[in-house]
């Protein structure tokens, strides 16, 4: 099925000039700015409209998430990533014995893995029928980015042709309300939020590591071979000059964002960014982005920054003193219903990485007058596996 004003290649073919049809690219966008389509003369279609009618409920099947005062502090927080929509998913009773406050969905929210919007959705649909995955939206707000099998394709990026698609689909499945900068952008899902009074604030920002990512650079079949061993990837860093993980919209928006007065940021990436070298999708494979990176945290004076990702189907924690402000500590955490039996080579890792099913929460300690921040790693019976406690002073630049 073709949505009514799409085509299925997302706005890559054109309808018949000759035949005075305004082309496909165009219509979506006088439908998305005027609520008018043109070609027909109707008025008030919107593109979440057109998705949620041809997904076929999908929007009915997504429970609305209860709201998140933005004036109140928040202490507790949960997160994960790759979860297959189609496998029991039990690790959501251990996540909210957690009681977060917030839950951050990583990526691979589930795994679409098409070319089919109906496909999609129907995926979408299968996850919200999950059990587990209804009582958390039922009772803890979620926000969420994604990886690169809920965008669409496995390690797609720029070039993925449904992207537009995928990205009301998404928008509409978690609810994001109309006419937000969220819907309204043309270069991805980024956004961020702030939580709590001054002296108690926390920023949450997450990344889109996907819409505008350019090709990965993929070694030679024999060398990917043997690198298996070492369980490593079949990629190496990319260092052209036009290699990018962000779009520069986002790069900028980034920028301002670092610039929030906020006494904790939560940076999320759906993509490891600290691991080096694995191999895999990491921000290793973009050298000259994870630099970028490291110097915007600099320039911006941006204190009291943790990295948290997912992606990778193990828990680990990474550390990096190397161009930066003060230390840069990541806690991973992947995957709720994936695992992995190998961990790769990761030069930054503290301690032993944890391979089984996992999720992450972050505590934090606002009375201390020095504020405390628990990072750990969960199994799936909701025990901690990796821990790592920081203190706010080590977060800032001196």
């Amino acid at each position: 099925m073709v949505y009514p004003g799409w085509c299925k290649a997302d706005s890559v073919a054109r309808s018949d000039e000759s035949s005075g049809a305004i082309q496909t690219w165009q219509r979506e966008r006088l439908i998305m700015r005027t609520g008018r389509d043109l070609a027909t003369g109707n008025h008030n279609w919107r593109r979440r409209d057109i998705i949620k009618a041809a997904a076929g409920g999908l929007a009915a099947l997504a429970v609305p998430t209860p709201g998140l005062a933005q004036a109140a502090p928040i202490s507790r927080l949960a997160f994960g990533a790759c979860a297959e929509q189609n496998k029991p998913q039990p690790i959501w009773l251990p996540i909210l014995a957690q009681r977060p406050e917030l839950f951050l969905f990583l990526g691979d929210n589930i795994y679409a893995d098409t070319r089919d919007p109906d496909v999609m959705a129907a995926k979408y649909r299968q996850l919200a029928a999950q059990p587990g995955f209804q009582r958390l939206r039922g009772e803890t707000p979620i926000i969420a980015t994604w990886d690169d099998h809920d965008y669409g394709e496995n390690d797609a990026g720029a070039d993925y042709p449904l992207k537009r698609v995928s990205k009301q689909i998404f928008l509409d499945f978690f609810d994001e309300p109309p006419g937000t900068e969220r819907r309204l952008r043309d270069d991805g899902i980024y956004t961020a939020q702030t939580f709590g009074p001054p002296g108690r604030r926390l920023q949450v920002i997450l990344l889109d590591t996907r819409f505008a990512r350019t090709p990965l650079l993929r070694i030679d079949r024999l060398s990917a071979l043997a690198r298996r061993s070492r369980a490593m990837g079949p990629y190496q860093p990319t260092t052209t000059a036009t290699a990018r993980m962000l779009s520069e919209r986002q790069w900028l928006w980034l920028a301002a964002q670092l610039s929030v007065p906020a006494d904790i940021r939560i940076l999320c990436s759906s993509t490891p960014i600290l691991m080096n070298f694995t191999g895999w999708e990491t921000w290793a494979n973009m050298p000259g982005e994870l630099s970028r990176l490291k110097r915007l945290i600099t320039t911006t004076s941006a204190s009291g920054v943790v990295l948290i990702s997912g992606d990778v189907h193990r828990a680990e924690l990474s550390r990096s003193q190397t161009n930066v402000p003060y230390p840069l500590w990541e806690l991973t955490s992947s995957g709720l219903t994936k695992s992995w039996p190998y961990a790769a080579p990761n030069m930054n890792r503290v301690g032993a990485a944890y391979n089984g099913r996992n999720f992450g929460t972050i505590e934090i300690d606002w009375e201390r007058l020095d504020p405390r921040i628990a990072l750990r790693a969960h199994d799936e019976a909701g025990m901690p596996v990796i821990s790592q406690t920081l203190s706010l002073s080590e977060l800032r630049q001196v």
